[in-house]
């Protein structure tokens, strides 16, 4: 017979595991707490090489006055702030902040072309070394020039039905552009955008200038000599309006003349003006002696501001006085036979 007891035996197992099991986390936190202290040792006592990158460290340029004495401005963008990296022991490493380093670049000393530059840094000398992150780049540099270019003006949005915007006046005409000759020389013209509408009929704005190449497309890199210029703009409608014309003289004995036709002429200019014409009066044809039908000229008087226009919408030539020739077909009938 087994006197073994299972219940006891179950006991003095789990009694022996729960021992185990307590032994392995002592000795875990054993070993955290010395790896800590080792630690502890070597950042404290040791204190070992290490290196830091501090980002963000500003840029001073220098020497860009003395570049553009020489005719030179440099075409490749600076950045404002660099990164650089410090080595040394660790607790002065450590503590080492982008206020505490300095970061310059000379570029009084560059040249036309692609130049290899280094950025000069220090710092305090409880550090052994401190250098930019990046190493040594390149600045390109080019010619300064100066060029005028023209001013001009762009409408932008709808100015009504059967309406468009012409420019008045405008301060400058021209504007200085300088920066390097290789972009000097995109630049078209410098062009100024007025926004329009239909609920206006003058404008009165300052607008602000941007170089544009042959395409549109903005320049950049460049310096305007003025930044905004300042316009005057009126909106001018086109129109038709019938002409009055009246006869003097009478055709030959048993003949009778009149107008064959309504006549109306196409007029433009500023809105307000033409708005309010609703028609025209042209001077009076003599139709003395005629003896068939057949087409003359009548001049018609023209308000001030106002322009007519021919058939293809070119503006008609004026006289000394102010009039443009129109074509009057004059039909000559015979009266008895008019009046049956």
């Amino acid at each position: 017979m087994d006197n073994n007891n299972p219940v006891q035996e179950n006991a003095a197992l789990e009694k022996a595991v729960d021992k185990k099991n307590k032994i392995k986390v002592f000795n875990i936190v054993l070993a955290i707490v010395m790896a800590i202290c080792l630690w502890a040792y070597v950042v404290g006592e040791v204190n070992p090489e290490t290196k830091k990158t501090i980002t963000d460290v500003p840029l001073t340029v220098i020497g860009e006055s003395d570049l553009e004495a020489n005719g030179l401005i440099m075409l490749t963008e600076i950045s404002d702030t660099v990164d650089v990296v410090v080595s040394g022991r660790r607790s002065e490493v450590y503590n080492m902040t982008a206020s505490k380093v300095t970061a310059r670049l000379d570029v009084s000393k560059l040249h036309e072309g692609e130049n290899q530059v280094s950025i000069r840094v220090t710092a305090p000398s409880n550090v052994d070394d401190v250098e930019v992150k990046d190493g040594d780049f390149i600045i390109v540099v080019d010619t300064l020039v100066k060029k005028e270019k023209p001013v001009t003006v762009s409408f932008k949005g709808n100015p009504g039905a059967g309406g468009e915007v012409s420019l008045v006046k405008i301060s400058d005409e021209t504007v200085l552009v300088s920066g390097p000759k290789s972009l000097v020389a995109k630049v078209d013209t410098v062009v100024g955008e007025l926004e329009v509408d239909g609920s206006n009929d003058t404008y009165v704005n300052t607008l602000r200038l941007k170089p544009v190449d042959a395409a549109g497309k903005e320049v950049k890199g460049v310096t305007l000599s003025i930044n905004t210029v300042s316009v005057e703009a009126v909106r001018s409608v086109t129109k038709e309006v019938p002409v009055k014309v009246g006869l003097v003289g009478s055709p030959r004995d048993g003949l009778k003349a009149e107008i064959e036709s309504e006549i109306s002429l196409k007029i433009s200019g500023e809105a307000e003006y033409v708005k309010e014409i609703s028609k025209l009066v042209g001077d009076s044809v003599d139709v003395s002696n005629l003896t068939e039908t057949t087409t003359v000229k009548a001049w018609v008087q023209l308000p001030q501001g106002v322009n007519a226009l021919d058939s293809v919408g070119n503006t008609m030539e004026e006289n000394s006085s102010g009039k443009v020739s129109i074509d009057v077909k004059i039909k000559v009938t015979d009266a008895e036979h008019q009046e049956d």
